[in-house]
């Protein structure tokens, strides 16, 4: 099982959208993935269609908690989900500062999943942190905007302070450019700047800016099942093609086995 976490501390990055789409198309090729929605906005619930039933990801940051009693299906195949709710607001100001808690209860529970996908809140607080030292691997969606990459820097220096302190075993595992608009060239300036300062980190795959991208949340379906054949279906078939290679070296020629 492996834990990636999605997070930018930028609001607007397209963070949900990764979490629900990548998990979507990880899902079409038969792996079995776990959504845990840490953002008190609760998107990716609500995007996915869950029945929450009061059920919140806030209980993962009590001591042994149960976590298969928090789980839920959702509209999407192969995909669950621990739904979140505004109950994620108040839990800095109810527990203490355990920025190992959430690991603490991921690492005693047997999960029967192939992936653990962690949408985080668009800040560097609490919650954030706690899933920087739970995850195996970072996922940095960026908009191709220039106040994006400033959002950027900030998050390396929380993720560097984390890998010293907490998680030696964090890493990045990518760094997506999302909502690209070919029409403009300071999209294309923002890409270049973010390949120049982040090399092959930099995931080939880009996510184009795209309208049925925009309507599929009110639909509450993800891309692929929204429009299947549109660019945005495409560009996160393609991610989660790169992000199985990258963690589990499968060969390029192999994926279409998949």
């Amino acid at each position: 099982m492996k834990i990636i976490a999605i997070a930018n501390q930028k609001g607007g990055c397209a963070k949900t959208s990764t979490v629900v789409n990548l998990a979507a198309a990880l899902g079409e090729k038969k792996f079995k993935i776990l959504i845990i929605d840490l953002d008190p906005q609760a998107n990716a619930t609500f995007w996915l269609n869950a029945e929450t039933n009061g059920i919140c990801s806030s209980s993962l940051f009590s001591i042994d908690q149960k976590i298969k009693k928090l789980i839920v299906n959702t509209s999407a195949n192969s995909v669950d989900i621990i739904p979140a709710s505004e109950k994620l607001s108040d839990l800095t100001l109810s527990v203490s500062p355990n920025f190992e808690q959430l690991k603490q209860n991921l690492s005693f529970t047997e999960l029967n999943y192939d992936f653990v996908i962690l949408d985080t809140p668009p800040t560097l607080g609490f919650i954030t942190q706690n899933a920087l030292v739970a995850c195996h691997k970072i996922l940095i969606p960026v908009t191709t905007h220039i106040l994006s990459l400033a959002g950027v820097y900030q998050l390396m220096q929380k993720v560097s302070f984390i890998q010293v302190k907490y998680n030696k075993n964090l890493s990045i595992l990518g760094y997506v450019a999302s909502r690209f608009d070919t029409r403009t060239r300071h999209a294309k300036d923002v890409l270049n700047s973010l390949i120049e300062n982040f090399g092959d980190k930099v995931m080939e795959t880009i996510i184009h800016e795209n309208i049925r991208l925009a309507e599929a949340p009110s639909f509450q379906k993800s891309i692929l099942e929204y429009a299947p054949t549109s660019q945005a279906a495409r560009d996160y078939r393609d991610l989660a093609d790169e992000v199985i290679k990258k963690i589990i070296n499968v060969n390029a020629q192999n994926l279409s086995q998949i």
